[in-house]
């Protein structure tokens, strides 16, 4: 039977898929390298519309491969978004997400219904092990200081190397470069996650006096160097002491959590968010400021590694997947840091770039159908041949490949789960999210993308029927809603 295009075979609850590159005459199965750049919204990447010169890198790289303008996340967390992304499947399918007890205790939130798992169920395959029976070697690049990736969840099943840092500057950069470079007498899959975009937000020099605000008055300190200077004088300071702090909005988010590992890390985080005022105006867009430094520092990165691959001739087979675990918020419904679930938080960045002398796929497309994070596993499924599990929530992408105004007709899911739970579900021209605590949002985003007018109460109908099929998405994972 044909499914979005490619020849597959039902055995025992299993898809077995014919290899789509040897199918095309291709001897070698493609390496394929994942790239994960933690809280990056799309629309601050210039080949999403943002004007300040942010990406230059990025913009050049999209040229050459398919560009998603409408991929979305499943999750507003780290941990519950990637696990969809190595799994295929919704947050409320893999329930790692290990939250509502966490939530219970440090947010006096006592409403939590969802159950969710500290890890992985044995029987959902992760793209380590998809890629293993494949006879890949497997490498997954994460800092070990972030404990929303921690390996144990189930992110190292089929790993053969683990490696404790993210690729947040040129050193570790060159050492991802170094272990494909050593593999590459092999088909090799590589996960690497980078935290250089999440907060605090920390320029060089020259970034901070390109993109802060030249007459900001506040006290938030955007330079590495002077900001690291601050620390050392406050390290006396007790992490009690600054998180007894009146700032409201760290009272909302877990840097007070004692329990994390790099105690310099987490003070860091505490003694940044400790000077800024949520509620004013200049402070807000100084964040914003910052934080598009941080992209042009990650993109700076990225130009890097994809360089020193070139030198390398390590791209000739070689699939590039760029994307996010989520977005980041600057006030847009009211609150900082990625703890909401509209679009400026779900909206993230997808790229795919093929290898280049491969003639096949199209060049600089850039594809508006709503498409999603669990559908990556299936698409990298299907490419390779891998066998197909079951139980997938996403769809296979390759049908755009081959045809980019194939619609794919998706309904896409999402699981908030900060600062409370929430759900929501996001057609190409409803958006509708639910929160625990009873209140509901419907955007028409078709008039208005930035989601901006709650319709839920002038259109009860579609407020319903959304509603409905939100709820029939819940129950069928066998949660309750």
């Amino acid at each position: 039977m044909k499914i979005f295009g490619a020849s597959l075979i039902f055995v025992i609850g299993l898809v077995v898929g014919i290899n789509y590159f040897k199918n095309k005459n291709q001897n070698q199965q493609p390496n394929i390298i994942l790239i994960s750049v933690d809280t990056l919204r799309a629309d601050r990447l210039g080949a999403y519309g943002n004007t300040k010169d942010t990406s230059p890198f990025f913009d050049s790289l999209a040229k050459k491969g398919i560009l998603f303008k409408n991929a979305f996340s499943n999750s507003n967390t780290t941990l519950a978004s990637h696990m969809s992304l190595f799994t295929g499947t919704y947050p409320i399918t893999h329930k790692v997400y290990n939250l509502s007890s966490y939530i219970s205790s440090k947010f006096n939130f006592t409403n939590s219904k969802l159950v969710g798992r500290v890890y992985l169920d044995e029987t959902t395959p992760t793209l380590g092990e998809i890629f293993k029976t494949l006879n890949y070697k497997t490498a997954f690049f994460a800092d070990k200081g972030n404990s929303w990736l921690h390996p144990a969840y189930g992110f190292a099943r089929g790993i053969d190397y683990l490696y404790p840092f993210s690729m947040d500057d040129n050193f570790s950069a060159s050492v991802v470069v170094n272990w494909l470079k050593n593999n590459n007498n092999t088909p090799t899959f590589t996960f690497i996650h980078s935290f250089r975009v999440h907060d605090p937000y920390l320029l060089s020099d020259s970034v901070y006096k390109k993109f802060s605000a030249p007459k900001y008055s506040g006290n938030i300190v955007g330079r590495v160097d002077r900001f690291h200077d601050l620390n050392e004088k406050h390290m006396d300071r007790t992490l009690n002491q600054l998180c007894d702090s009146e700032n409201k909005f760290m009272s909302t988010i877990n840097i007070c959590d004692f329990s994390k590992p790099h105690f310099y890390k987490i003070f860091s985080r505490i003694k940044y968010w400790q000077d800024v005022r949520p509620d004013n105006a200049e402070d807000v867009q100084q964040l914003s400021n910052l934080y598009d430094g941080t992209v042009n520092e990650v993109d700076k990165i990225l130009e890097y590694f994809i360089n020193s691959l070139e030198k390398e001739d390590l791209l000739d087979n070689t699939i590039i997947i760029f994307t996010a675990d989520h977005g980041e918020a600057f006030n847009e419904h009211g609150t900082l840091s990625h703890y909401s679930h509209n679009k400026e938080v779900l909206n993230v960045p997808l790229l795919f770039v093929f290898p280049k002398n491969d003639s096949r796929f199209q060049r600089n497309v850039v594809l508006s159908q709503l498409v999603q994070s669990v559908d990556i596993f299936p698409t990298l499924v299907e490419l390779t041949g891998a066998t197909r599990p079951d139980k997938i929530d996403g769809q296979s992408l390759v049908p755009l490949f081959e045809n980019p105004s194939y619609d794919p007709k998706a309904k896409l899911f999402s699981l908030g789960l900060l600062p409370n739970e929430s759900f929501s579900i996001r057609h190409e021209e409803w958006s509708y999210l639910y929160n625990i605590d009873g209140q509901e949002e419907l955007y028409h985003i078709k008039s208005d993308p930035l989601e901006t007018k709650n319709l839920a109460q002038e259109n009860k109908e579609m407020t319903f029927k959304l509603k409905q099929e939100l709820k029939t998405i819940i129950t069928n994972s066998g949660e309750i809603f």
